[in-house]
C-alpha cells in the first residue's frame, strides 16, 4: 500500500525547510509512540520516510567539509553493529544473530529485535530495520546528516 509518492516529496520540499521537516518527523514519531491504530501507524511511518527523503534530497554534502570526507560505506564498515547497539540495550546471542527487547516500541516482554551478522537489524514488532546509520537516526532522533556526523567523529 503506497500512501506517498514522488509528488508528495516534491511538495514537502517546496513547502518546508529541512528544519521544519525535522520538526514534522519529531511530531510523527511522538504520535507513533502514543497509541494509534495500525492505519495511522502505517501513515506516520511512511510520512517519516518521505520527510527524511525530502531532507536528503535538499541536503547536499559539501566535498570540502572534513566531516563528510569519508564515504558512508566506510563509516558503516568501521562499526560493529552488535557492539554499538550493545551499548544501549542488552543483547542475547541466538544462533548466528543477537536478539533483545526493541528500544523503539513499548513491548517489554517479547524479544522481537534482531541484529544480524551482516550489520543490519530488524524488529518484528514495530518493523524498524536498517543499518547503523538508521539505528543512530531513530534511537537519537537525528536526521541523516547529524547521524553521519555523530558516527564520523
Amino acid at each position: 500500500m503506497i500512501i506517498f509518492d514522488a509528488n508528495d516529496v516534491k511538495e514537502l520540499m517546496i513547502r518546508f525547510t529541512p528544519e521544519q521537516l525535522r520538526g514534522e518527523i519529531s511530531t510523527a514519531r511522538r504520535k507513533l509512540r502514543g497509541e494509534c491504530d495500525w492505519k495511522w501507524q502505517v501513515y506516520y511511518e511512511d510520512y517519516i520516510k518521505v520527510c527524511q527523503l525530502a531532507i536528503a534530497i535538499q541536503w547536499q554534502p559539501k566535498p570540502k567539509d572534513p566531516q563528510f570526507r569519508e564515504s558512508i560505506e566506510d563509516i558503516k564498515s568501521r562499526y560493529d553493529l552488535v557492539e554499538y547497539i550493545g551499548q544501549y540495550v542488552k543483547l542475547r546471542k541466538s544462533g548466528n544473530k543477537y536478539q533483545c527487547l526493541c528500544p523503539f516500541h513499548a513491548d517489554k516482554k517479547t524479544e522481537s529485535f534482531f541484529v544480524y551478522p551482516d550489520n543490519t537489524y530488524h524488529c518484528f514488532g514495530c518493523r524498524a530495520h536498517g543499518t547503523i546509520i538508521d539505528f543512530v537516526m531513530q534511537y537519537h532522533d537525528l536526521d541523516i546528516k547529524q547521524a553521519i556526523g555523530r558516527l564520523a567523529n
